[in-house]
């Protein structure tokens, strides 16, 4: 009989469960419409952070009023591909690139129900990362999501998620679930692990914003 290991071909469906199947203590469950107001997607360069903005964005704008932050210097095609998203599905679109602009956004923030912040991305070796993202003070209430690829190599887990950590993670995000089919190393990294839970996992990259993006409800 063949193994499911051996399987050459998963669906969405079948990637999900089985990473679900094998962190079910780490799923963050939540209560129709429950979400967190405001938050921060942290996470290296090219882990998914902007498509899952635009995943939340489309998913909230249906009963709330959204804003999406660019925070920090990001390259011309980010800001680009993220403005160009909000003027597409009117959703207001704010690049603050320095902390002069702090002052001048931070009460125009709190007229939104839900506020997604992109951050610039960085190795897990930046040490001025922390510094960088506890400079800026928008909002009074914020948690802190990490974004992690399901692509990486258990060691890769533990160096990114050692790096952010100081800043208060309050979730984990799975992200590129339809690039690969192995999923033993990010299973291994959160069940051997003290991390938060999963609060969403997101399969589909690119301009798919209606593809699978997983929210725990009970």
């Amino acid at each position: 009989m063949k193994s499911v290991k051996e399987k050459v071909f998963y669906t969405k469906e079948e990637k999900v469960k089985i990473l679900t199947d094998g962190i079910k203590h780490k799923l963050a469950f939540k209560r129709p419409n429950q979400y967190e107001k405001n938050m921060i997607f942290l996470g290296s360069s090219g882990v998914g952070k902007s498509t899952i903005i635009m995943k939340l964005a489309k998913r909230y704008t249906q009963n709330n009023k959204v804003a999406i932050v660019s925070l920090g210097k990001f390259d011309k095609y980010a800001n680009c591909r993220l403005s160009s998203f909000c003027k597409d599905e009117n959703i207001e679109y704010i690049n603050i690139d320095n902390i002069t602009n702090e002052n001048i956004n931070q009460e125009k923030l709190k007229d939104y129900d839900v506020v997604l912040i992109d951050t610039v991305g960085r190795v897990a070796s930046d040490i001025e990362l922390r510094f960088d993202i506890t400079q800026y003070n928008l909002l009074d209430e914020v948690s802190f999501s990490l974004v992690l690829p399901s692509t990486i190599k258990y060691k890769d887990y533990i160096d990114t998620y050692d790096a952010y950590s100081s800043l208060c993670i309050e979730g984990i995000v799975i992200s590129k679930l339809d690039e690969t089919k192995h999923f033993s190393s990010v299973i291994k990294f959160l069940n051997k692990n003290e991390t938060p839970h999963v609060s969403y996992i997101s399969v589909g990259a690119g301009e798919r914003f209606n593809d699978y993006l997983v929210e725990y409800k009970i």
